[in-house]
């Protein structure tokens, strides 16, 4: 028992670190080109932001895989918009088979009811940052970087 308690402790002290390195890669990408605004996507400072703002999106996946792999992924949405319609047309369809629709139904709604949320969450997030780059430009991505910090201090908490 001691031994889940230490490893719960360390999981929740890993989180904030994971979150604030994030935050630091995409400071450290705003840096890249607020510093010397690139004028061709060859140009050296936006290439750094990029490899930059790739290494964040980079943590975020480890710490999805590694710290919450219990969570369903923010990191494959491709994956979960695709599961997500085959859940909807299995929960809409006709009965195939009466002795395993129900089952494959059940299955089909409790993973539905797992990933709705994160596919919202992303879509509201892609819409916000493409607005917030039209708008703002590369400072756009000071607000991620915000909630990072947010989060990492958040989830510190006891």
């Amino acid at each position: 028992m001691k031994i889940i308690e230490a490893l719960e402790r360390r999981r929740k002290a890993a989180v904030p670190v994971l979150l604030y390195i994030e935050a630091v890669l995409l400071l450290l990408a705003f840096g890249a080109v607020a510093l010397h605004h690139p004028a061709r996507a060859a140009d050296a400072s936006a290439v750094l932001g990029g490899m930059l703002a790739a290494a964040a999106m980079g943590m975020q996946n480890a710490m999805m895989r590694i710290e919450l792999a219990s969570l369903p992924s923010t990191t494959v949405m491709t994956m979960n918009v695709t599961q997500s319609a085959i859940d909807i047309v299995t929960l809409l369809g006709r009965h195939v088979d009466p002795a395993t629709d129900g089952a494959k139904r059940e299955e089909a709604r409790a993973r539905l009811s797992r990933m709705w949320p994160q596919i919202a969450a992303f879509t509201a997030g892609a819409a916000a940052g493409a607005s917030g780059y039209a708008l703002t430009g590369f400072a756009a991505l000071l607000l991620p970087s915000a909630l990072c910090v947010a989060l990492g201090v958040v989830w510190q908490r006891p």
